[in-house]
């Protein structure tokens, strides 16, 4: 799958990518904010990539001709059309850019339009108030919390209320 909105390019995860994916989810500004801290061994993210179903999609974000991080959505449940959305940039001048958002933006667009999915949750670690407070802003709601991790939930009526000048804008 490839989606190209708001200036940026979202191409399917292959077995090419998965050696950038692993340099970037080690760097230690992208292993602090997940949950699983321990270093990814080239092993480790050939087993991952080799256990993703039918029900991971994992992208590339690519923006100014270079790719600068991961975004997901996985374990769709097909049933009930929810999944677990999720982005780490890889490229640290690119944080605290427009495309962060942008990408956000154009998965949750494709994802609820294109694949019909009815609700997506996030998981984020507790500490990280800023991802907890940018995911409130685009319509998440804080469904559990405790001292490890903060797990919310959209549905496509938030997300579209909560997004509609960004939308624009981008």
């Amino acid at each position: 799958m490839r989606i190209e909105k708001f200036g940026i390019v979202l191409s399917s995860l292959t077995e090419n990518d998965i050696e950038l994916v692993r340099i970037w989810r080690n760097k230690p500004h992208v292993i602090s904010a997940m949950l699983f801290q321990e270093e990814i061994s080239p092993e480790m993210q050939k087993r991952w990539f080799e256990n993703l179903t039918e029900n991971d999609y994992y992208f590339v974000l690519s923006a100014e001709n270079r790719q600068i991080g991961v975004l997901h959505v996985k374990h769709i449940d097909w049933a009930t059309k929810t999944g677990e959305a999720g982005i780490f940039i890889g490229e640290e001048e690119f944080l605290k850019t427009r495309y962060p958002i942008a990408g956000v933006l154009a998965m949750m667009d494709g994802f609820f339009d294109r694949l019909k999915l009815i609700q997506l949750t996030a998981t984020v670690r507790s500490e990280n108030t800023e991802i907890i407070v940018f995911n409130t802003q685009l319509g998440y709601e804080i469904i559990e919390e405790n001292a490890v991790f903060t797990r919310l939930a959209i549905n496509r009526e938030r997300y579209l209320a909560a997004t509609e000048k960004l939308r624009k804008v981008l």
